[in-house]
């Protein structure tokens, strides 16, 4: 079982010939002082250094979930056991370390798989691809795009992947003509003669046979007095039915001549 802290007092009274209240003093002041100094680097002495490290803001991955995390910039303590200690606590063997006669043959590594093309990342510049290893989210400058280098977190040699080639912009949908606004002095004024409607048709129209936008009954395209003189035979106004002259339509016949 581990040393607890009231076993520890009790043994440090007992060498120091302090009582259990001194040494819980001197155990506490020991620990505020290293609380304080850890920052600026503090050594207990025969037992470890206290040091304080800035860590950069990286990119994260969470093995439960599979969801990637964005850790932002901050300290982390960090605990170095000195020499002594570790040569007391776990020394080191005499025979760790046998020199081989002979290198033990190479063993064939496959190849890794080529990774993917890299995509830009949104408003940074950057060539985003994963570690083929570790499957880490990393991000590299397109200038750094086909070089080699070591993964930050599994520290195994990877290449930075090509800029990927964007799709091309697809093309504009084709605007349907619309028909240009002709001056009213280049239209004519006639009327139905099956169903009284007064129209306006343009003048390069004239002498052209169209259907009447109203009633749908064949027109011939004339002037109205030429019209007046001479209606045509087989067609009769019908009785009783409405004044139309008064509502004249301006159509552009070239869209109904088909």
């Amino acid at each position: 079982m581990a040393l607890s802290k009231n076993s520890l007092l009790l043994e440090m009274a007992s060498v120091t010939g302090l009582s259990r209240g001194d040494a819980a003093k001197v155990l506490d002041a020991l620990a505020a002082i290293a609380y304080r100094e850890a920052e600026k680097g503090f050594t207990i002495p025969g037992i470890c250094r206290l040091k304080v490290v800035e860590k950069k803001a990286c990119r994260r991955r969470n093995p439960k979930t599979g969801q990637y995390l964005m850790v932002g910039d901050h300290r982390v303590l960090r605990i170095i056991p000195l020499k002594k200690a570790k040569d007391l606590v776990a020394p080191r063997p005499a025979n760790l370390i046998t020199r081989l006669a002979e290198p033990p043959p190479k063993r064939e590594q496959a190849a890794a798989p080529a990774p993917p093309a890299g995509r830009p990342a949104e408003g940074s510049g950057e060539i985003q691809f994963r570690c083929v290893h570790c499957n880490s989210v990393l991000a590299a400058a397109p200038a750094q795009a086909g070089t080699e280098g070591a993964c930050p977190y599994c520290k195994r040699a990877i290449r930075v992947p090509a800029l990927e080639t964007p799709p091309p912009a697809p093309a504009a949908p084709k605007k349907s003509p619309r028909l240009a606004r002709r001056p009213a002095d280049e239209f004519i004024t006639f009327v139905c003669q099956t169903c009284d409607q007064e129209i306006e048709a343009p003048t390069d129209m004239l002498g052209m046979e169209v259907n009447c936008p109203a009633c749908g009954a064949a027109i011939h395209v004339t002037p109205s007095k030429e019209r007046e003189s001479a209606p045509p035979s087989g067609i009769q106004k019908p009785k009783g039915g409405l004044d139309r002259s008064a509502m004249t339509m301006r159509i552009d016949l070239s869209a109904l001549k088909d």
